[in-house]
């Protein structure tokens, strides 16, 4: 924490940091400015991310780049390093991270949590993730974001997972043409089509990537029960 000398009287700021200021400033000036500096860093923050995201992207986007990425990648990042005269700082992001501009999607509570299809589908996600993830180490917020599940394949596992096939006869005595068979696989599509409000009532979240989840990387419980 920064020294801070106040004006007994005035309530100013006179020193900063062991140093007498020019002209005394309110404490009101000086928290303001100090928004106003994270505000910019933030900004600084977010662009420096996005940029870093785009060249990853960018330097990948074909086999061949991917192979002068493997062997020649730093050999050349160093080399301009030294031609231009700048230090590449990679941004790390930590647990707390989450993508600029991002907003996870409130969950709006459209199946009743003690629903048994409801029950049944957090289940189904829960032991796809488990199997997704396997022996891996999953400790870092990059490692955890990686095993994100596909909507697509929630669907189609919860299709699988929740089928139980029924057939119906329709045949009406004395109609002709009536013997007919009907099979359904009893899955009620509203449940399928609500599995990402299901998924965020239980803590889950897509990161800006709305087509996978995952659990609350930084605290749901399913990490702590996974270790």
């Amino acid at each position: 924490m920064t020294e801070i000398k106040m004006d007994t009287i005035t309530g100013n700021i006179t020193h900063i940091g062991g140093k007498k200021l020019l002209v005394p400033i309110s404490m009101i000036e000086w928290t303001k400015a100090n928004q106003e500096y994270a505000r910019i860093c933030s900004e600084y923050i977010d662009a420096t991310y996005l940029a870093q995201e785009k060249w990853t992207k960018s330097s990948t986007s074909s086999d061949l780049l991917r192979l002068v990425k493997q062997f020649s990648g730093k050999e050349i990042l160093e080399r301009l390093q030294e031609d231009k005269g700048f230090n590449l700082v990679i941004v790390k992001p930590t647990e707390k991270w989450e993508e600029p501009g991002y907003e996870e999607p409130k969950s709006e509570g459209k199946v009743d949590l003690n629903n048994l299809r409801r029950v049944e589908i957090v289940v189904i996600a829960t032991n796809l993730l488990k199997k997704r993830i396997g022996r891996k180490s999953v400790e870092t917020t990059k490692q955890k974001r990686d095993c994100a599940i596909p909507l697509k394949t929630l669907e189609d596992k919860c299709r699988q997972e929740l089928t139980f096939k029924t057939t119906t006869n329709t045949r009406v005595k004395g109609v002709k043409g009536s013997d007919h068979d009907w099979e359904t696989d009893n899955v009620d599509e509203y449940y399928i089509e609500n599995i990402p409000d299901i998924l965020r009532q239980e803590g889950w979240k897509t990161y800006g990537t709305l087509d996978t989840f995952i659990p609350d990387v930084n605290s749901h419980p399913f990490w702590e029960m996974s270790k």
